[in-house]
């Protein structure tokens, strides 16, 4: 079986193992999709303007759970 890495949880990272996952799943291939980051947060880069940039986080795990990206 194949399993595919990617390193890092930014917007790319995000970005290719969902669409990783998305495509094994229409052509019902059989290989598994893990990401890996040191943060289970996707961080948003805050403009200088923005009063609370803490807050500008979005948690991993609901857009990685329903595509079947294990989490590392």
């Amino acid at each position: 079986m194949t399993h595919i890495l990617v390193l890092g949880g930014g917007f790319v990272g995000v970005s290719a193992a969902v669409v990783a996952a998305d495509e094994i799943h229409q052509v019902g291939g059989e290989a598994t999709v893990s990401l890996v980051s040191d943060s289970d947060h996707l961080t948003i880069c805050p403009r200088l303007y923005e009063k609370t940039p803490e807050t500008l986080r979005a948690p991993l795990h609901p857009t990685l759970d329903p595509a079947g990206i294990t989490f590392v």
